[in-house]
């Protein structure tokens, strides 16, 4: 669990990697651990927030996983929305809705579900296109430059999206490492990782 909101972290606060390609999570999803293990060992009742925010935290795993995939298909679509989605975050975290009233519950729910569509349809758009196929005209910094990247590029572990989350990069240039045919190698602070080329700046 601690791992999902770790994975989808909203600049510094998220960190979805988890997964996700976090896609996001914001501290208030997180489910008390002393009760949850109190649930776990002593068959207490999970209440309403608890499996509310559960069914929040599986959605927001599903949304980084499709996120980190759009990321390499249509990089400047994948930023718009990752943005809209922290932003999205961002203002129920500060307005701390109980998630144990239904009626809040299905509308986040709801709302996460639409940003999931959305992936979706971008990403049928672009079956045809091969996600490995980069643009001629696509900027290859010389390794040992900076550049200058979309709003939360991606570093995997491998170079590969399915692979895991390394670092969100937010308003923050990368030093190219290394060069490969479709990923990068780049250091961003103390983070090394894979990037897609597609998130350099063009």
């Amino acid at each position: 669990m601690r791992k999902i909101l770790c994975w989808f972290a909203i600049a510094g606060m998220l960190y979805f990697m988890a997964a996700p390609g976090l896609a996001q999570s914001s501290s208030h999803f997180l489910i008390d651990n002393t009760r949850e293990g109190a649930w776990r060992y002593t068959s207490v009742r999970e209440t309403p927030y608890q499996s509310n925010g559960r069914v929040i935290q599986h959605q927001l795993t599903t949304l980084g996983k499709k996120l980190n995939h759009l990321s390499v298909v249509d990089a400047p679509a994948y930023s718009q929305l990752q943005g809209e989605l922290h932003g999205y975050l961002q203002r129920l975290e500060n307005d701390s809705p109980d998630y144990g009233r239904v009626e809040v519950y299905h509308a986040v729910l709801l709302r996460l579900m639409q940003f999931e569509e959305s992936i979706k349809e971008i990403l049928v758009e672009n079956r045809q296109r091969d996600s490995h196929l980069l643009a001629p005209d696509a900027i290859k910094p010389d390794e040992g430059q900076q550049a200058a990247v979309l709003p939360y590029a991606l570093l995997f572990r491998r170079q590969d999206h399915r692979s895991k989350l390394v670092h969100i990069v937010t308003n923050e240039k990368v030093t190219v490492l290394k060069h490969g045919p479709t990923y990068c190698l780049v250091r961003c602070g103390p983070y090394e990782g894979y990037l897609h080329k597609g998130m350099i700046v063009r």
